[in-house]
């Protein structure tokens, strides 16, 4: 574990010699700043639990805006909770149901990927039959079965093999032949499930057409998803803003999540070829937790980070999900997966809010009690752990936080 060092009077906007640290609050033991350098950690992810992550999320997009001004920060607000502090700090808020001429298409393809080759093609349609799988999981509002998977597999397959089909041609000033194969659409996907016309999987097309028409007609924000994309990123700093009406419209905002999550994959893969480092916040993580193909992209999205360049920190609010039994899950329809302890386990950087929340959570990850004990006094303090290290910490002040208090329990 890398050495961080210790400073007198730090404030969070820090330079010079702590150029690449971050601060992180105060020990009430020592009366020192707690200051890590994400970078050298021994991994790239980082989880927040507690009732204060939009704090904590807020103070530290403004530090890496400060050290890190090169690098692009992603954004993934499904409550619309940091809007205005992205267009305080100069950024882009994409506002995915509020634009009625948006679109955003599950079935892009990263800019690295060349799919007429087959290797990058059988992965490209390996990974959209996953996304397809676990976009229909949110739409049925229920774990698939192995057969409807596997039917959802060849649906995408023959969608995806459509784009094969060239749809312009030309020679170019030098005599060589060039074709264009335009990406295929969740619309054809439909029209490609509609027209399914194999016996043994019948029922389970009428079955999967009915739901998606269902979704897709009463719902005017799903037809963001119906088309090819047309968002042009023109900033470093980007938030992806799920406010829909209603606003209790749950679904509609986790297959949001899954599909921006499929988006910003394909954006730092893009920042990796460039050599562009990558910041990703996804705000309220748990709620593509609530579905097991979708928590299963995650935590593969977390486990790819490393090898990109990218830094993933991963909010979690609902930290009853951790140490609760019976009442873990949000509905007695969904598989038993704890995804929020694989992202723990695969994360260098620990942040812990909240006094009963610090004790609840160190007794289940076996952290050191002394840390708690130190909080009983200090209502905002919290538990931070990297590598080897553990500690109380009590948050700065945050006297110019610009956003509401939507993070609160």
């Amino acid at each position: 574990m890398p050495e961080t060092k210790r400073h007198t009077n730090v404030t969070p906007e820090v330079s010079g010699s702590a150029k690449h640290e971050i601060y992180y609050g105060t020990n009430p033991a020592t009366s020192e700043p707690i200051m890590i350098d994400r970078t050298s950690l021994s991994n790239t992810c980082e989880i927040l639990c507690g009732p204060d992550v939009s704090k904590m999320i807020e103070n530290e997009i403004k530090q890496i805006r400060t050290l890190y001004h090169q690098d692009e920060i992603i954004l993934l607000d499904p409550f619309s909770c940091y809007g205005k502090l992205c267009r305080h700090l100069g950024g882009q808020v994409i506002s995915v149901y509020q634009d009625p001429d948006l679109r955003l298409n599950p079935f892009d393809v990263p800019e690295n990927l060349d799919v007429h080759q087959d290797a990058d093609y059988e992965t490209w349609v390996n990974e959209k039959a996953l996304l397809m799988v676990a976009f229909m999981e949110i739409i049925m509002d229920n774990p698939l079965t192995d057969q409807e998977k596997e039917f959802i597999y060849q649906v995408t397959g023959e969608t995806c093999s459509l784009s094969m089909a060239c749809t312009e041609s030309w020679h170019d000033n030098e005599g060589f032949y060039h074709e264009r194969h335009e990406t295929p659409t969740v619309y054809d996907f439909r029209n490609v499930l509609r027209e399914w016309e194999t016996l043994d999987m019948m029922h389970i097309r009428s079955e999967l057409e009915q739901r998606v028409r269902n979704f897709f007609g009463p719902l005017r924000q799903s037809n963001v998803f119906m088309g090819r994309t047309n968002v042009t990123i023109e900033k470093k700093l980007i938030s992806y803003d799920f406010a829909c009406d209603p606003p209790t419209a749950m679904g509609t905002i986790w297959l949001g999540m899954l599909v921006c999550l499929n988006q910003v994959q394909n954006r730092v893969a893009n920042n990796a070829v460039h050599g562009v480092r990558t910041w990703v916040f996804i705000d309220d993580a748990s709620l593509l937790c609530n579905r097991s193909m979708s928590a299963g992209l995650l935590l593969s999205f977390c486990k790819s980070a490393r090898t990109r360049n990218c830094f993933v920190t991963f909010g979690i609010r609902d930290i009853r999900r951790f140490y609760a039994d019976s009442s873990w899950y949000l509905s007695p329809k969904l598989p038993k997966h704890r995804v929020e302890i694989d992202l723990w386990k695969n994360s260098a950087l620990v942040r812990i809010s909240g006094y009963s929340v610090a004790r609840r959570l160190a007794k289940f990850a076996n952290l050191p009690e002394e840390c708690v004990l130190y909080l009983r006094n200090y209502t905002n303090g919290g538990i931070v752990q990297y590598g080897t290290c553990v500690e109380p910490f009590v948050p700065e002040e945050n006297t110019d936080c610009v956003s509401d208090d939507c993070g609160k329990e």
